[in-house]
This record gives C-alpha cells, sequence and structure tokens, in this order.
C-alpha cells in the first residue's frame, strides 16, 4: 500500500480491502466475545453472535472481490515477465467483452 502513488484508483481500493478485512476481523472477535459468558456451557442466546459472524463473512467477501480487483484490474503485487507485459498491452487494446447482449438503437 505505501508503495502505491495516492493519486491511483488501486490506492483506495487497496485501503477500502485493508479496512474491510480489519473491519470482519473485529465482527468475528466481536461474536467470540459475545459467548465468553458461556463458554463452557449452552449460550444463552445465538442471535447476536450469529449476526455478527454473518456480517464478517459478507464482509469478508467484499474484501476477496476487492483483493481481487486489486490482482486483476491493478495488477498490485505483480511482476510480469517480459512476454507477459508484452502479451498485457495487446490485452489492453482489444475491445471490452459484453456478456450480454446491448441494444441496438432503432
Amino acid at each position: 500500500m505505501f508503495g502505491i502513488p495516492r493519486a491511483f484508483q488501486a490506492k483506495r481500493a487497496g485501503l477500502a480491502h485493508g479496512a474491510a478485512n480489519v473491519t470482519a476481523l473485529g465482527l468475528f472477535v466481536a461474536a467470540a466475545v459475545s459467548y465468553v459468558g458461556n463458554w463452557n456451557g449452552p449460550p444463552a442466546g445465538t442471535t447476536l453472535g450469529l449476526a455478527l459472524s454473518a456480517a464478517g463473512v459478507l464482509i469478508t467477501v467484499v474484501a476477496g472481490a476487492l483483493g481481487w480487483t486489486l490482482v486483476q484490474t491493478y495488477h498490485v503485487g505483480i511482476q510480469l515477465t517480459p512476454r507477459q507485459a508484452e502479451d498485457e498491452t495487446n490485452v489492453q487494446k482489444l475491445p471490452a467483452l459484453h456478456l450480454v447482449p446491448r441494444q441496438r438503437a432503432s
């Protein structure tokens, strides 16, 4: 993160990725703490722990998507070989692939 200039979108995606991971970790810790009072017996209620864990999982999925964006789109942490760099230049010149057909103007 410290090697990415501030003006780049990769910096924002990286900060969001890191914040999402830290937030998810905090939610998982909070879920564990919610069970500390009844650690050796049945919990008094599981709703809070399950809600915190579910939120942690959802945020982890978001963090994973942001991490994928960092690698796939911005190539953060990837050192291309000379052949890959040449191919990447050619691939970037290709038109965008549209999986859903666009409506033609009539």
